[in-house]
């Protein structure tokens, strides 16, 4: 359940909607919107810049911000593949982001979302990891 006005902090489960608005150089594209679940900070290296934007925002707060090709790896790091996946769109485009919930995940959740992070995403997703 979401506590009214809780701030997000490392290991909370966050779901955000999201919305992604192709910019110069994607313009046969349209606007693509998903809801994205995560538990904020699992990554072994620590918070990464999207998170760390994410820090202390509460529910109904956004944040938005450009998003360059050849930077997503860097911006959202293991939650690249993940977010790739829910959009479908490749940079260059403005993500704008809207905290849906901020809760306490499980240990189990935490497990099962740390073992997710090291299988990407299958390949062939252009998103950048590699697989």
């Amino acid at each position: 359940m979401s506590t009214p006005g809780k701030p997000i902090a490392p290991l909370d489960k966050i779901t955000l909607h999201i919305q992604a608005v192709p910019r110069c150089g994607n313009s046969g594209l349209q606007p693509a919107e998903a809801d994205f679940t995560f538990i904020c900070g699992i990554g072994s290296s620590g918070l990464m810049p999207f998170e760390h934007q994410l820090i202390e925002k509460t529910v109904g707060e956004t944040v938005t911000m450009p998003v360059e090709p050849g930077v997503a790896e860097v911006i959202f790091g293991h939650l690249n593949c993940m977010l790739h996946q829910a959009i479908g769109i490749t940079p260059p485009f403005d993500l704008h982001a809207s905290v849906v919930s901020v809760t306490t995940p499980e240990g189990r959740e935490v497990v099962k979302a740390m073992a997710q992070m090291t299988g990407g995403c299958g390949g062939g997703c252009s998103c950048g990891c590699g697989c």
